[in-house]
Protein backbone atom coordinates (compact mmCIF):
# COMPACT_ATOMS: atom_id res chain seq x y z
CA UNK A 1 0.00 0.00 0.00
CA UNK A 2 1.35 3.41 -0.94
CA UNK A 3 2.14 5.73 1.95
CA UNK A 4 0.18 8.97 2.15
CA UNK A 5 1.14 12.11 4.01
CA UNK A 6 -1.55 14.50 5.24
CA UNK A 7 -1.44 18.05 6.56
CA UNK A 8 -4.15 20.33 7.93
CA UNK A 9 -4.15 24.04 8.71
CA UNK A 10 -6.74 26.70 9.41
CA UNK A 11 -6.80 30.47 9.54
CA UNK A 12 -9.16 33.36 10.03
CA UNK A 13 -9.93 35.45 6.96
CA UNK A 14 -12.01 37.84 9.05
CA UNK A 15 -10.70 41.37 8.52
CA UNK A 16 -10.50 43.78 11.45
CA UNK A 17 -12.12 46.49 9.32
CA UNK A 18 -15.40 46.84 7.42
CA UNK A 19 -15.54 45.17 3.99
CA UNK A 20 -17.81 45.29 0.96
CA UNK A 21 -20.12 42.29 1.27
CA UNK A 22 -21.53 40.17 -1.54
CA UNK A 23 -24.39 37.69 -1.71
CA UNK A 24 -27.36 40.05 -1.95
CA UNK A 25 -28.63 42.23 -4.75
CA UNK A 26 -27.61 45.56 -3.29
CA UNK A 27 -24.53 47.36 -2.02
CA UNK A 28 -23.57 46.45 1.55
CA UNK A 29 -20.66 47.27 3.84
CA UNK A 30 -20.20 45.12 6.94
CA UNK A 31 -21.02 46.72 10.30
CA UNK A 32 -20.04 43.97 12.75
CA UNK A 33 -18.76 40.37 12.93
CA UNK A 34 -21.28 37.78 14.08
CA UNK A 35 -19.26 34.71 13.14
CA UNK A 36 -15.62 34.48 12.03
CA UNK A 37 -14.80 33.75 8.40
CA UNK A 38 -12.31 30.91 8.08
CA UNK A 39 -10.06 29.15 5.58
CA UNK A 40 -9.18 25.48 6.07
CA UNK A 41 -6.57 23.65 4.00
CA UNK A 42 -6.07 19.89 3.58
CA UNK A 43 -2.84 18.77 1.90
CA UNK A 44 -2.45 15.22 0.52
CA UNK A 45 0.74 13.75 -0.93
CA UNK A 46 1.67 10.15 -1.82
CA UNK A 47 5.07 10.86 -3.33
CA UNK A 48 3.81 10.72 -6.92
CA UNK A 49 0.90 13.13 -6.92
CA UNK A 50 -0.54 15.72 -4.59
CA UNK A 51 -3.64 17.77 -3.85
CA UNK A 52 -4.45 20.69 -1.59
CA UNK A 53 -8.12 21.42 -0.92
CA UNK A 54 -8.98 24.79 0.59
CA UNK A 55 -12.42 25.61 2.00
CA UNK A 56 -13.32 29.29 2.31
CA UNK A 57 -16.24 31.09 3.93
CA UNK A 58 -17.08 33.04 0.79
CA UNK A 59 -19.94 33.13 -1.72
CA UNK A 60 -17.81 32.07 -4.71
CA UNK A 61 -14.23 30.90 -5.30
CA UNK A 62 -11.78 33.78 -5.80
CA UNK A 63 -10.68 32.83 -9.32
CA UNK A 64 -9.12 36.27 -9.71
CA UNK A 65 -6.58 35.25 -7.03
CA UNK A 66 -4.93 32.39 -8.95
CA UNK A 67 -1.99 34.23 -10.50
CA UNK A 68 -1.14 36.09 -7.30
CA UNK A 69 -1.50 32.92 -5.22
CA UNK A 70 0.74 30.97 -7.60
CA UNK A 71 3.45 33.60 -7.15
CA UNK A 72 3.20 33.51 -3.36
CA UNK A 73 3.39 29.70 -3.31
CA UNK A 74 6.25 29.44 -5.80
CA UNK A 75 8.85 29.17 -3.03
CA UNK A 76 7.13 26.38 -1.08
CA UNK A 77 9.37 23.33 -1.55
CA UNK A 78 7.70 20.40 -3.30
CA UNK A 79 4.31 22.08 -3.73
CA UNK A 80 2.88 22.43 -7.22
CA UNK A 81 0.31 25.29 -7.20
CA UNK A 82 -1.53 23.62 -10.09
CA UNK A 83 -2.90 21.09 -7.61
CA UNK A 84 -4.38 23.66 -5.22
CA UNK A 85 -8.18 23.66 -5.37
CA UNK A 86 -10.33 26.43 -3.84
CA UNK A 87 -13.90 25.75 -2.73
CA UNK A 88 -16.41 27.80 -0.76
CA UNK A 89 -19.20 27.31 1.76
CA UNK A 90 -21.30 29.74 -0.34
CA UNK A 91 -22.19 31.97 2.57
CA UNK A 92 -24.09 35.09 1.52
CA UNK A 93 -22.67 37.04 4.46
CA UNK A 94 -19.06 37.42 3.46
CA UNK A 95 -16.85 39.39 1.11
CA UNK A 96 -15.12 38.45 -2.13
CA UNK A 97 -12.22 40.77 -1.20
CA UNK A 98 -12.25 42.01 -4.77
CA UNK A 99 -14.17 44.69 -6.65
CA UNK A 100 -17.82 45.42 -5.90
CA UNK A 101 -18.84 43.47 -9.00
CA UNK A 102 -22.59 43.94 -8.50
CA UNK A 103 -22.21 47.72 -8.27
CA UNK A 104 -19.90 47.70 -11.29
CA UNK A 105 -22.39 45.64 -13.32
CA UNK A 106 -25.34 47.84 -12.32
CA UNK A 107 -23.46 50.98 -13.30
CA UNK A 108 -22.69 49.53 -16.73
CA UNK A 109 -26.31 48.51 -17.30
CA UNK A 110 -28.22 51.32 -15.61
CA UNK A 111 -25.71 54.15 -15.69
CA UNK A 112 -24.36 56.07 -12.74
CA UNK A 113 -27.10 58.71 -12.68
CA UNK A 114 -29.89 56.37 -11.60
CA UNK A 115 -27.98 54.67 -8.78
CA UNK A 116 -27.68 56.25 -5.34
CA UNK A 117 -24.15 57.38 -4.46
CA UNK A 118 -22.13 55.11 -2.23
CA UNK A 119 -19.77 56.70 0.22
CA UNK A 120 -16.97 54.48 1.50
CA UNK A 121 -14.38 55.95 3.81
CA UNK A 122 -10.75 54.85 4.15
CA UNK A 123 -11.71 52.43 6.93
CA UNK A 124 -13.38 50.07 4.39
CA UNK A 125 -11.04 47.29 3.28
CA UNK A 126 -11.39 47.06 -0.51
CA UNK A 127 -9.58 46.98 -3.83
CA UNK A 128 -5.89 46.10 -3.96
CA UNK A 129 -5.55 46.16 -0.18
CA UNK A 130 -8.36 43.61 0.25
CA UNK A 131 -6.90 41.38 -2.48
CA UNK A 132 -3.49 41.41 -0.78
CA UNK A 133 -5.12 40.60 2.58
CA UNK A 134 -6.84 37.47 1.25
CA UNK A 135 -3.83 36.35 -0.81
CA UNK A 136 -1.51 36.53 2.20
CA UNK A 137 -3.92 34.64 4.46
CA UNK A 138 -4.52 31.89 1.89
CA UNK A 139 -0.88 31.42 0.92
CA UNK A 140 0.00 31.12 4.62
CA UNK A 141 -2.65 28.48 5.41
CA UNK A 142 -1.74 26.46 2.30
CA UNK A 143 1.96 26.60 3.12
CA UNK A 144 1.38 25.50 6.74
CA UNK A 145 -0.85 22.59 5.66
CA UNK A 146 1.73 21.45 3.11
CA UNK A 147 4.74 21.78 5.40
CA UNK A 148 2.88 20.07 8.25
CA UNK A 149 2.30 16.80 6.38
CA UNK A 150 2.76 13.61 8.40
CA UNK A 151 2.03 9.93 7.73
CA UNK A 152 -1.66 9.14 7.75
CA UNK A 153 -4.50 7.32 6.07
CA UNK A 154 -7.76 8.13 4.34
CA UNK A 155 -11.21 6.61 4.75
CA UNK A 156 -14.58 7.76 3.52
CA UNK A 157 -18.25 7.48 4.43
CA UNK A 158 -21.57 8.57 2.99
CA UNK A 159 -24.42 10.11 4.97
CA UNK A 160 -27.48 12.21 4.22
CA UNK A 161 -28.70 15.61 5.41
CA UNK A 162 -31.47 17.63 3.78
CA UNK A 163 -30.09 21.15 3.84
CA UNK A 164 -31.66 22.81 0.84
CA UNK A 165 -33.92 22.57 -2.15
CA UNK A 166 -33.70 23.49 -5.81
CA UNK A 167 -34.52 27.19 -6.26
CA UNK A 168 -35.20 27.14 -10.01
CA UNK A 169 -38.74 26.07 -10.95
CA UNK A 170 -39.40 25.44 -14.64
CA UNK A 171 -42.30 26.96 -16.57
CA UNK A 172 -43.75 26.08 -19.97
CA UNK A 173 -43.59 29.23 -22.09
CA UNK A 174 -44.71 29.80 -25.68
CA UNK A 175 -41.16 29.31 -26.95
CA UNK A 176 -40.28 26.36 -24.71
CA UNK A 177 -39.31 25.61 -21.15
CA UNK A 178 -37.83 28.35 -18.97
CA UNK A 179 -36.23 28.09 -15.49
CA UNK A 180 -36.63 31.08 -13.17
CA UNK A 181 -34.72 31.53 -9.91
CA UNK A 182 -37.27 31.79 -7.06
CA UNK A 183 -40.13 31.56 -9.55
CA UNK A 184 -43.78 31.41 -8.45
CA UNK A 185 -44.76 27.72 -8.40
CA UNK A 186 -48.46 28.57 -8.16
CA UNK A 187 -48.46 29.65 -11.80
CA UNK A 188 -50.37 27.23 -14.07
CA UNK A 189 -47.32 27.06 -16.36
CA UNK A 190 -45.23 25.45 -13.59
CA UNK A 191 -43.99 22.01 -14.69
CA UNK A 192 -41.46 21.05 -11.99
CA UNK A 193 -37.99 21.92 -10.85
CA UNK A 194 -34.90 22.22 -13.00
CA UNK A 195 -33.14 19.45 -11.11
CA UNK A 196 -33.38 17.42 -7.95
CA UNK A 197 -31.74 18.17 -4.63
CA UNK A 198 -28.68 16.14 -3.67
CA UNK A 199 -28.93 15.43 0.06
CA UNK A 200 -25.84 13.22 0.07
CA UNK A 201 -22.95 14.21 2.32
CA UNK A 202 -19.60 12.74 1.35
CA UNK A 203 -17.30 12.45 4.35
CA UNK A 204 -13.52 12.17 4.24
CA UNK A 205 -11.52 11.13 7.30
Amino acid sequence: MREIRIGWAGASITPDRPVVMVGQMYHRVSEYVRDPLTATALALDNGETQAVFVSLDMVEPPYWLKERLDQLLAGVEGLDPRYVSLGVTHTHSSSDFNSDFLRDANEKILGTDILPPVEMGPEVLRGEEAQAFLAERLSDVIRRAWEGRTEGGVSSAQEYAVTGFNQRPVFREADGLKAVLHGDCSRPEFTGFENGADSGVGLLY
